[in-house]
């Protein structure tokens, strides 16, 4: 047989239509993707109301999306279900890949009507779509006449795949969303966008006056720009960062480019206009392996706004120093009461180094107090003991200046992400040596502030460890092991301290 070049068509089977109703996607934003559509179809100088109805009842469940856009002609309409057919102009439009409609409407339930008026026309399209009564690649509509001046397209979804649950805790979430994400287009006044009749209002922050920023450079030609700036309250469970926006949608929040999360920066805010850069096809997110990205936020987070984000770094770990302060006290307390101990001085080998002094100074007041202790059961041993006397012994015994070796109050400092975790010194003053440690916040160590306490008291106990072992090793060189003796320590610590 002779070569020969054929061609096979490639036509989708049929079952594609109903299996990408199973590409990954919430209910917001599915119901966010025929907003975009709706406006995309906005009438130039007139303000675009959408309406979002979701009915859950006995009877009925539907979820309904209506705009007063230009509406779609029949040559659009007939294509409206068409994959990937789009028509859209990707520098002013939200939609391009043709795909989103489709998507969020499969995604919600097996049904659609969807009713069309195109703006100066006398006709309507109508179209009754059932995925379950998709047979082949065409589906019928209406042409009706109608010589209303009303246009816009309204898109009822029955049948619904998803649940719904509480439709008061739905709307509430589906709110929030659109607040944020629409929310150029509703401070601008030209979208007003109604759920269940409520209209929705933009989403807004408070910032911090003199932490404020504005930015406009060019990236290969490219156009980005926007403000960041600290807010007045600190964004919790991760919600702080960078909205990225495309034509006035906002395509991803919370993001903080090429910084890792971190709690110094929860109250970072801000938002960077990307309308000539490229996104997915689900609207998520921007494409972040290209080279203008990579440059971008490169530029942008270590050049641009490096002052700006040290001092919201710096004002937002005092925020945490100010929470954990008490914390902090505390546990450089307890462990004072701990190293000053008999119990674990016996347990290190203290030899010539200052250590000896505290185990001296020790040894003498337990031996005093012991002494205090049996002339006193020997005076009262018929007696009842004087509960306030015995408690201010006690107290005494407690009490009793340190020292030798002291560990101040951990210092919460920023020193910038690629500095150590923490750093330790000694300090010398009238009341002995002083072990000073400062823990950098900044470091990814303590990126989540619901662990920042405990990670700050593993930090000291670390520093109080090294500090030992350094000075064992000045009295037996024997200790080869520094780290297996580190961990010994450490662990006669935790132990104590817990």
């Amino acid at each position: 047989m002779a070569n020969e070049i054929r061609k096979a068509e490639i036509v989708p089977d049929i079952s594609l239509m109903k299996k990408i109703a199973s590409i990954s996607g919430t209910i917001p934003s599915r119901i966010m993707e025929l907003i975009d559509n709706a406006i995309d179809a906005k009438v130039e100088n007139k303000t675009l109301t959408v309406e979002i109805n979701i009915v859950k009842d006995k009877d009925q469940q539907y979820i309904e999306v209506i705009d007063n856009g230009h509406g779609m002609t029949e040559e659009e309409a007939k294509n409206f279900f068409k994959l990937a057919e789009s028509q859209k102009d990707e520098k002013t439009n939200i939609g391009k890949f043709g795909l989103g409609a489709k998507v969020a409407i499969l995604g919600l339930g097996n049904t659609a009507e969807i009713s069309t008026t195109p703006m100066n026309e006398n006709y309507s399209v109508y179209i009754d779509f059932d995925i379950n009564k998709f047979e082949d690649w065409s589906i019928n509509y209406t042409i009706k006449s109608d010589k209303k001046k009303n246009h816009g397209t309204k898109i009822h979804i029955d049948h619904i795949t998803v649940r719904l649950g509480d439709i008061n805790k739905l709307v509430a979430r589906i709110e929030e969303h659109v607040s944020k994400t629409y929310k150029h287009f509703i401070e601008q006044e030209k979208v007003v966008i109604k759920i269940n009749g409520n209209k929705v209002s933009p989403h807004i922050v408070d910032l911090v006056e003199d932490y404020y920023q504005t930015f406009d450079f060019m990236i290969n030609g490219k156009r980005v720009h926007g403000w960041a700036g600290a807010m007045k309250k600190a964004g919790t469970n991760w919600k702080f960062g960078f909205d990225l926006i495309k034509n006035g949608r906002i395509i991803k929040t919370n993001d903080l480019l090429s910084r890792q999360a971190h709690t110094s920066l929860a109250r970072l805010v801000g938002e960077i206009h990307l309308d000539e850069f490229r996104t997915d096809v689900h609207k998520t997110d921007f494409l972040r392996d290209t080279e203008d990205f990579q440059e971008m936020q490169d530029y942008l987070v270590n050049h641009e706004l490096t002052n700006l984000l040290a001092n919201i770094s710096k004002i937002t770990n005092r925020d945490i120093f100010a929470k954990y302060e008490g914390g902090l006290a505390q546990i450089s307390s307890r462990l004072n009461k701990i190293i000053n101990s008999s119990d674990f001085l016996n347990q290190i080998d203290v030899g010539e180094t200052l250590f000896s002094k505290s185990k001296m100074e020790n040894n003498k007041q337990k031996a005093a107090y012991t002494a205090e202790t049996n002339e006193s059961d020997f005076k009262n041993a018929n007696d009842d003991i004087d509960e306030k006397e015995e408690k201010q012994k006690r107290e005494r015994k407690e009490n009793q200046p340190r020292i030798g070796f002291n560990i101040q109050e951990p210092n919460l400092v920023s020193m910038g992400e690629n500095s150590d975790a923490k750093k330790w010194r000694i300090e010398t003053d009238e009341n002995g040596t002083n072990l000073v440690i400062d823990i950098n916040l900044d470091h990814p160590t303590y990126k989540n502030e619901e662990e920042v306490e405990t990670y700050i008291k593993n930090a000291v106990i670390d520093s109080v460890s090294e500090f030992i072992v350094k000075e064992e090793k000045k009295n037996n060189d024997m200790i080869e092991d520094d780290l297996d003796r580190f961990n010994t320590i450490k662990d006669i610590l935790v132990r104590q301290s817990a």
